[in-house]
């Protein structure tokens, strides 16, 4: 039925962004610690890289899903099997922008929540707890210790809330960058989907051709 496969359709989707995030978040943590704290710290600290990786997977996953299920439910709702290819790119193209404009405020939490602690901060909660700077670990995100404070940095709808109150921007302040991600999301990446359809389906009867053959 249609709705059976629409929710097929959400559980693949789900289970196959599940696993590029945890492919993903690891990657990114690396790079990132090695940006920030340099070769020699991230080397001495494979524990804490790995510690990171596993804290943040959730918020990365709650930021990632709303772009991918919404594309996935609009598709359904909008296109048919009736399209040719032209109209097709079109529509995907079009969904993809939108989808990209509407959750531009995940990705802007998920680049706030991914963005390490001022080293002012963690000298502040250092000196609370009588470490001193060759004590110090350095982390992408705050130890158990600190607990409240990982709270506040790994929940999306606190930081959301957080950066809506920066400033005056309001509203505004969550739709930072939309234009870049819509292009790039949109026109950048969506106009391939069509051709990579194509592509797996005459690979398929390809196979399916020569082995019944």
């Amino acid at each position: 039925s249609y709705y059976g496969s629409l929710l097929t359709n959400l559980l693949a989707a789900f289970v196959a962004d599940l696993a590029s995030v945890a492919i993903r978040t690891p990657a990114d943590v690396l790079a990132l610690r090695l940006q920030v704290f340099g070769k020699t710290n991230v080397k001495s600290d494979l524990s804490d890289w790995a510690k990171d990786s596993v804290a943040l997977l959730p918020s990365m996953l709650i930021c990632d899903l709303p772009y991918l299920l919404s594309r996935i439910f609009i598709n359904a709702a909008i296109t048919t099997s009736g399209e040719n290819l032209g109209q097709y790119e079109v529509e995907t193209i079009a969904i993809a922008c939108l989808c990209a404009f509407l959750t531009t405020p995940f990705d802007v939490a998920r680049t706030r929540i991914l963005l390490p602690t001022l080293p002012s901060e963690e000298m502040d909660d250092d000196a609370r707890f009588g470490e001193t700077e060759g004590q110090r670990r350095r982390r992408l995100i705050a130890s158990s210790k600190y607990r409240e404070k990982r709270r506040q940095k790994l929940s999306v709808l606190l930081t959301l809330r957080r950066v809506a109150a920066e400033g005056n921007g309001g509203l505004q302040n969550l739709f930072s960058g939309w234009i870049e991600r819509t292009t790039f999301l949109g026109l950048g990446r969506a106009w391939l989907d069509p051709l990579r359809v194509i592509g797996y389906l005459a690979i398929r009867d390809a196979i399916l051709l020569k082995l019944f053959d």
